[in-house]
Order: structure tokens, then sequence, then C-alpha cells
């Protein structure tokens, strides 16, 4: 009879790949949502850092440390994380379209970059595992929205914050009307300016400013703005001209 070769050790060669294989997807898997995992707290930190440098740069204080200060808070320290190799705060950006902005030295960028711990891809791969993130934020300079007197309604949900009623005539000077208010005080929801009766309201070329939107009613009268504009930001109803 004639002897088949025997074929043993095929199985250990074959369970030597397979678990290569399970390793591969395994270092995949965990390394790589550890990966997608600090880069989001990375992002977090950034977008953070780049707000309270803007937040620090408007009130006239040292926005770099400000920055570096709320980088440290969401657990980015550079003196005592050998993890984290840089946080970089700059101004003005070195990205676009940033860089090439007319008001560029009113942006700050924050750059993190830090290194993240594998549990199994440095078996197969000897490289430093890297993350860098950029957040962008703007700083505009304070400034008055109206050069004279104005009138203003704060409430932030008060219905007809500014408002406009009688027999009378209200000019202003240098100064515009704004209000802060949604109108969502009632539901449905109400004005955040209104002008009624038979008044006249004259703003000489300044505008009217309004959280939520404008009603001019009553008979009579009405509102003269000039080369003033209305800006509502929820228009429903537009001021008749």
């Amino acid at each position: 009879m004639k002897k088949v070769p025997r074929q043993q050790g095929q199985v250990i060669v074959i369970l030597a790949i397979g678990l290569i294989g399970l390793l591969a997807f395994a270092a995949l898997a965990i390394d790589g949502g550890m990966v997608y995992s600090h880069r989001r707290q990375a992002q977090n930190a950034a977008d953070a850092a780049a707000m309270a440098a803007a937040l620090a740069k408007v009130k006239g204080k040292d926005w770099q440390t400000a920055a570096q200060s709320q980088a440290i808070a969401n657990g980015f320290d550079v003196a005592n994380d050998p993890k984290v190799i840089a946080v970089d705060v700059i101004s003005p950006p070195e990205i676009e379209p940033f860089k090439s902005d007319p008001d560029r030295d009113q942006y700050i960028q924050v750059t993190i970059t830090s290194e993240v711990e594998s549990s199994f891809l440095h078996l197969v791969f000897p490289g430093v595992l890297r993350n860098t993130v950029v957040a962008v934020s703007r700083a505009r300079p304070p400034e008055n929205p109206a050069e004279g007197f104005a009138l203003y309604g704060a409430s932030l949900d008060e219905c007809r914050a500014a408002w406009f009623s009688g027999n009378g005539k209200i000019t202003l000077t240098g100064g515009g009307v704004f209000s802060n208010s949604d109108g969502s005080e009632k539901s449905p929801e109400c004005e955040s300016g209104y002008r009624g009766g038979a008044g006249t309201l004259v703003l000489k070329d300044q505008d009217i400013i309004l959280a939520g939107y404008y009603t001019n009613s009553g008979e009579g009268g009405g509102v003269d703005l000039g080369n003033g504009k209305l800006k509502e930001f929820q228009p429903q109803q537009a001021m008749p001209t």
C-alpha cells in the first residue's frame, strides 16, 4: 500500500496566521477608538482655549495665558504631562482663510499636539501615535452700536420691549433703537418692537435693530429713518415705507 505523507503542524501554522489577523483587528478597533477619543478630547480643549483667549483679548487681558490655563484645565498640561507635546497660541493664525483675512489680527489660533498610548499597535508599528488639532476664534474690538443717545430694550423675551405709542414725536440724534427681546414671552411670539397711534419716531439716518420682529401700526405718524435701516433677526412683518 502507498503511504500518505503525514501533515503534522499545519494547524499550528493556520492558528498563528489567524492570531495575527485577530491581533490586527484588535489593534484597529481598540487603538483606533483610543486615538479618536483622544482627538475629540484634544479638540474640545482647543476650542475652549480659543474661546477663553478671545474673551481675554476683548477684555484687554493676557489672552495667551488664558488659553494655556484653559488647556490645562481640560487635561493638556505641557509642563507636567510628557504626552502633551505642545499647546501653541498665536495671533494672527497661520492657516487659511484666516491668514489672508484683512482682519487677521482679530483671530486667535490654538494648536494642541499630543501623543496617544497604544494597546496593541505598538507590537507591529514602532512609530508614535500623535494627534494635532486646531481651533480658531475671533476677538472683535468692542465698539458702540450708536454714536449718540439710543433707546434700548434689555429684556430677553418681553413683548414689545421697544414700544412707541400715543401722539407725540420722538427725535433721536446720533443714536438708534435697539431691542434685545425675541418676543417669546407669549405664545405665539409677539413683537420685539412696535409703533402704534399717531406719533412719529425720527431717527435721522440711524437704525432700528431688533432681536425679534417689528410691527408698525396705528393711524398717521410713522417712522422716519432717513438713510437708516430696519434690521430684524426674525423678520415677519416689514415696516411700511
